[in-house]
């Protein structure tokens, strides 16, 4: 009796020793909202005014001048630190002094104004949000009506290079900025020779604009 009754008081420590022994269940861990943060749509909206030239066979060399609007849109928010990747579509016409071409014409070289519209899109890197200054930069295809261009309208593919440089105003986190920038382009086109012409877009572009978000 007093045998069973002690092997049964030693083994008791023994059981419990090796329940205690065997591992649990994973404990679950809490997601941290820093550590993975929720994607928020960005977008920005700028006016623009320009001052260019189009350089070509057709056209007359000297000075033109635009307005526009631009609309950039971003996987990331204005919060998100570092420079935002995403895509820009703008808008603008010959506004203001006009371009000039020049045609034969009977025999005779016509000049003459004439305007177009120039809309495109491109993939665009914008510095950081947070930083009072900082640069753009974009590349893309666009296209370009050139109204008149022998009694009709043509319209062009162009080739399109972006960069400049940008200034936030006010205290930061700033949602208003400036932009100045140069925008280059090149196309061909078809004139009624059938034969190919190079034409070279240049231009300073200023603009003013906000973060939406």
């Amino acid at each position: 009796m007093h045998i069973g009754t002690l092997f049964v008081a030693l083994s008791l420590p023994g059981a419990a020793l090796a329940q205690d022994d065997v591992p649990g269940p994973p404990a679950t861990e809490l997601a941290d909202p820093e550590q993975h943060p929720t994607a928020v749509f960005g977008t920005d909206v700028t006016f623009l005014v320009g001052a260019g030239a189009l350089l070509g066979d057709w056209t007359v060399p000297g000075a033109h001048t635009t307005v526009g609007l631009r609309f950039d849109a971003f996987a990331d928010g204005m919060s998100a630190a570092g420079p935002r990747l995403g895509l820009s579509i703008f808008g603008e016409q010959a506004l203001g002094l006009l371009p000039r071409a020049e045609e034969d014409q009977a025999g005779q070289q016509v000049e003459f104004p004439f305007q177009y519209t120039h809309f495109g899109a491109l993939c665009v890197l914008r510095s950081d949000p947070s930083i009072p200054w900082g640069g753009n930069a974009g590349l893309g295809f666009s296209r370009l009506d050139l109204d008149g261009y022998y009694g009709g309208t043509l319209p062009v593919p162009v080739m399109l290079f972006e960069a400049g440089a940008r200034r936030h105003v006010g205290p930061a986190p700033s949602h208003v900025f400036v932009d100045l920038g140069l925008r280059a382009g090149w196309a061909q086109l078809r004139n009624p020779d059938e034969l190919l012409e190079d034409l070279w877009t240049l231009q300073l572009v200023l603009g003013l604009g906000a973060h939406m978000r």
